[in-house]
């Protein structure tokens, strides 16, 4: 019997390090919270947000969400927010301080299953695709001779100036 508890031990183990070494491989972002401290994070989580090692202490999740003015106050979640939550994927903007840049994110909350209550959330960074929807974006409304707006911004600029000039009821003139 003593034998067995200590296979089971043994098999525990193993797999609590399998666990941590396919989070911490994860280029995302991910957090294991209960909506007040932080109870888990991978490495990469943990040197983004330049924090210390979680084991000998509780971090407050407001350390983190400090650095992310997109996000949504967890703190103030109730079971149903939590829940609802869960169907979200928001874009948030974090200023890297390594890099001196704005880093862009997808965050997305996760029920942890079979657990009392604690929460995964991940921040996926999508900034080099962020950069290349401005680049597009920009592309295809500025010509790259003149510099100024194109035929189709133009025409779409247009139509706004004059739906506001009618909702305002003032004139407008070219």
């Amino acid at each position: 019997k003593i034998h067995r508890e200590y296979m089971m031990e043994q098999e525990i183990e193993r797999q609590r390090h399998y666990a941590r070494t396919i989070l911490d491989f994860q280029d995302s972002l991910v957090m294991v919270t209960n909506g007040k401290v932080i109870i888990d994070a991978n490495q990469r989580f943990m040197q983004f947000f330049k924090l210390a090692d979680l084991a000998n202490q509780e971090m407050p999740l407001e350390c983190v969400l400090e650095e992310i003015p997109d996000a949504p106050d967890f703190r103030q979640y109730s079971e149903e927010d939590w829940n609802r939550a869960t169907e979200l994927v928001k874009k948030v903007v974090i200023y890297d301080q390594e890099e001196k840049m704005d880093r862009y994110f997808h965050l997305k909350v996760a029920l942890f299953p079979g657990q009392g209550g604690e929460k995964i959330i991940s921040l996926t960074d999508v900034t080099e695709l962020e950069y290349e929807r401005q680049y597009y974006k920009r592309l295809a409304i500025i010509d790259p001779l003149t510099q100024i707006y194109n035929r189709v911004q133009f025409n779409r600029s247009l139509s706004e100036e004059i739906q506001k000039a009618r909702r305002f009821q003032s004139q407008f003139a070219l």
